[in-house]
């Protein structure tokens, strides 16, 4: 209940900090440039709008900003952007073509880490500490035609063909019967190299009434999640059986390297291969271990919820199976 609207400066002179506790500073605005913080508690801040910490520093342990209805950047977890401030580049990869008039549509925007919902206009969805993971969700029934693959199930298959896959763009209409508010997921299941990526969005669009909304994913891939010759399975899986979150149509649309080269200058390209950590930019990276094993499929979850991987595991496949140990924090952090 400190009416501070930014942390004083000598925070920035600490090389670390035990405990950082904020509950109901109203007219806390941002908390930047954090030192490293071992916990972070930051509840009901209605007016803050950004958590960052200093390069290369990590919070070893948080409690989610809960009711912080405002805050749209927490350090490595996600940052929501307006649509018209994304990068062009990553507009066109994700096969979006037509960003003006996506400006004028009005969407309901849930945040499961702020257990809040707001109205904006269409917004893009950055996530994963790990790599590269965004979403943009907009009011749509159907899978844009240039999905190359399509299907009315909730899984859809498929053989990566080129050797480089750089984008794997997974697009799902689907619906909300009841309670708004559920826990839904994307994996995808390499089933070549024996592993399995589960996504829970962090950020969600709601439909309005019977409506449908449209989820557009964005993942970046490196040669060790997916190469040539691999069988892809992408589907949607709901934590409870009650037909809450419904599948209407599924599509997939996948960018090889020589495409994307394509459409990128050369000169800039260069550029951003290096500039650019690689090792960070895929959704798992190379040395990331596995949150936990199925048989001899390992099972890596990125984005929201990772604290419920056993319950998960166990809801999913029916049985109780082999939890693996994290790397570093990665139980803590998400």
């Amino acid at each position: 209940m400190n009416p501070i609207r930014f942390l004083p400066d000598c925070f920035r002179v600490l090389k670390a900090v035990k405990s950082l506790v904020l509950s109901n500073c109203n007219q806390l605005q941002i908390l930047e440039d954090l030192p490293e913080t071992e916990e972070l508690w930051a509840v009901e801040c209605r007016l803050l709008e950004k958590i960052t910490l200093k390069p290369g520093l990590l919070i070893k342990g948080y409690d989610f900003p809960y009711k912080c209805e405002k805050l749209l950047e927490m350090e490595s977890l996600f940052k929501v952007v307006p649509i018209d401030e994304i990068d062009p580049d990553l507009i066109n990869n994700c096969g979006i073509y037509d960003v003006e008039s996506m400006k004028t549509i009005q969407i309901r925007l849930y945040n499961s880490y702020t257990f809040t919902e707001r109205r904006c206009p269409v917004q893009g969805v950055h996530e994963n500490r790990h790599g590269h993971l965004f979403s943009i969700f907009y009011p749509g029934s159907s899978v844009p035609i240039w999905f190359s693959s399509r299907s009315y199930m909730p899984s859809l298959s498929f053989i990566i063909s080129h050797s480089k896959l750089r984008y794997l763009n997974t697009c799902i209409v689907y619906k909300l019967n009841g309670e708004q508010y559920c826990y839904f997921y994307l994996i995808s299941h390499n089933k070549t190299k024996d592993q399995m990526i589960v996504h829970r969005p962090g950020c969600y669009g709601i439909p309005e009434g019977d409506e449908c909304m449209t989820w557009l994913c964005h993942w970046k891939f490196s040669s060790h999640e997916a190469g040539p010759g691999d069988e892809i399975n992408v589907s949607m899986y709901s934590y409870y059986s009650d037909n809450t979150f419904k599948v209407k149509e599924i599509g997939i649309h996948l960018v090889y390297e020589e495409q994307e080269q394509a459409g990128v200058p050369l000169a800039k390209r260069q550029k951003m291969e290096h500039t650019s950590d690689k090792s960070s930019q895929c959704v798992v990276p190379m040395g990331m271990r596995p949150l936990a094993h199925h048989g001899t499929t390992r099972l890596y979850f990125v984005g929201c919820g990772v604290t419920t991987t056993n319950s998960w595991v166990e809801r999913y496949f029916g049985k109780y199976v082999e939890t693996g140990e994290p790397s570093s924090s990665d139980i803590e952090l998400d």
